[in-house]
C-alpha cells in the first residue's frame, strides 16, 4: 500500500449562508488526509467518504453530497510543492476503509 494525500472542499453552514447572501465571494473550506491505500483511485473514493461525512459533520446532517455544493477531492501529486507544503505535518493520515476523527479535522 502507499499513502496519498487527497484534498478535500467542505463548508461551514454560516459562511454558506453568507455566500447565498451576498455577504461573502466564497464559502469554501479545504483540508487533507493521508490515505494509506492499495492505489489511487481507492485513495480518492475512500477521500471522497471521508469529504462527505466531513461535510455532514460541520453542517449537523447526514443526507447532505458533495455534488450539491460542487465540491470534490483530489490528489495532490506532489506534496512538497504545493500550496499547503508548509502544513503537511498537520494532516491527519488514516488506513484505506478508515475513518478520522471529524472532530480533529475542522478548525475550531
Amino acid at each position: 500500500m502507499n499513502e496519498y494525500l487527497i484534498g478535500m472542499i467542505y463548508h461551514y453552514p454560516k459562511d454558506y449562508e453568507n455566500w447565498l447572501k451576498g455577504y461573502v465571494e466564497d464559502y469554501e473550506a479545504a483540508t487533507a488526509v493521508y490515505i494509506d491505500a492499495p492505489n489511487e483511485k481507492a485513495a480518492l473514493d475512500w477521500g471522497y467518504e471521508i469529504a462527505t461525512a466531513l461535510l455532514n459533520f460541520v453542517n449537523n446532517s447526514d443526507g447532505l453530497t458533495l455534488e450539491q455544493f460542487q465540491h470534490h477531492c483530489w490528489y495532490i501529486e506532489d506534496p512538497e510543492s504545493c500550496d499547503w507544503s508548509r502544513m503537511l505535518d498537520s494532516f491527519l493520515h488514516v488506513k484505506h476503509g478508515e475513518m478520522p476523527n471529524l472532530n480533529n479535522m475542522i478548525v475550531k
